[in-house]
């Protein structure tokens, strides 16, 4: 369940400024499991209730100038118990995470389509485990527990240059985008990291149809022996559009994603609800170690076909039916076929 609140009101200087929440409430259904079976052991993973608010609110023209201001909230709680039976113990693990962020970002508009940002804020994470292993022939029971936490200060640097026409249903156009951040910096365990991200995005019209595609990059660099704490390791989810990667982005430090759709209009330019079909794909690599490598030898790719359907009060929402290569492997995995799966999404895909 998602609910989500956008105001608008004017400030003292006659401009603009918004506030807007979003809450996120997920709750398990009673058979929601992942079950994996190994070499005669069964995992199966079970997820609990999650929570995640965010509440952001921005100041346009501060003070009649050129200068933006953003400032955002997020707390965030989620976990999941995973139990292995296998033929001579059941190890069952329970975890559980909490998450704590503030930030503050002045914006400085260059030109209408050219943006400079820059962030400040502090963060922190908490992550406990519980593990209980079961010795089926002595009926014993061991039991143990892990905390970990990360804090600290983050502060960076962004720009973006976009020409796009439209940010939905856009014709024509470009986008560049790029962005570096210290985190971690003066926290309680001394783990700072660097994360850093390149983007550029295109659009064309090839008669009634428009070409879009993208290149994106986003790494992670460890500065410290620890590495990167484990909740920044990044999920591809944010890059693919046919949902299912989650696990993958455990044990990712960098991913380099490249998309591109085909979008044709089904409806007038003018339309009220404009009514878009489009055909798209996504192939994405990920990296598992910290090293100099920027692609990573592994990738999962996805492509599908959907319909753009454009709310007035609303937005863009996406209907649609989509392959995922890691589901199918999960599924392969678990001796079940795949066939696709159906998908939906709010906003612009990218």
């Amino acid at each position: 369940m998602n609910l989500y609140l956008d105001l608008g009101l004017l400030n003292v200087w006659g401009y603009g400024q918004n506030i807007s929440t979003t809450l996120s409430v997920t709750l398990p259904m009673p058979n929601n499991k992942e079950v994996i079976v190994t070499d005669g052991a069964t995992e199966t993973t079970t997820r609990r209730p999650a929570f995640d608010a965010t509440i952001g609110y921005s100041i346009p023209k501060v003070g009649g100038t050129k200068l933006d201001l953003d400032t955002a909230f997020k707390f965030k709680f989620s976990g999941f118990t995973t139990t292995n039976d296998s033929t001579d113990t059941i190890v069952t693990k329970s975890s559980q995470e909490t998450e704590f962020l503030f930030s503050l970002t002045p914006i400085y508009n260059v030109s209408p389509g050219q943006k400079v940002g820059f962030t400040a804020g502090y963060e922190y994470i908490m992550s406990e485990s519980q593990v209980s292993t079961e010795t089926k022939t002595a009926t014993e029971v061991d039991m143990g527990s892990l905390s970990e936490n990360f804090d600290g200060i983050f502060t960076g640097l962004s720009y973006e240059l976009s020409t796009r026409d439209d940010l939905y249903r856009p014709t024509m156009g470009s986008e560049y985008l790029a962005g570096l951040t210290v985190r971690g910096l003066f926290g309680k365990d001394n783990e700072p990291f660097i994360s850093g991200y390149a983007e550029y995005r295109n659009f064309m019209s090839i008669g009634d149809p428009v070409l879009g595609f993208r290149v994106r990059t986003q790494q992670l660099f460890p500065l410290s022996p620890n590495g990167v704490f484990r909740s920044y390791l990044l999920t591809p989810d944010t890059f693919v559009r046919v949902r299912g990667s989650q696990s993958i982005g455990q044990n990712a430090y960098g991913v380099t994603v490249g998309s591109a759709q085909l979008r044709y209009p089904l409806t007038p330019e003018a339309s009220s609800i404009p009514l878009d079909i489009v055909g798209f794909g996504d192939l994405l690599f990920y990296r598992k170690t910290p090293g100099g490598d920027l692609i990573g030898g592994n990738f999962l790719a996805d492509f599908g076909l959907c319909i753009d359907i454009s709310i007035p009060m609303i937005g863009l929402v996406r209907l649609g039916y989509g392959y995922n290569t890691f589901l199918a492997e999960q599924n392969s995995g678990a001796g079940e076929p795949y066939y696709g799966t159906p998908f939906f999404g709010f906003g612009a895909a990218f």
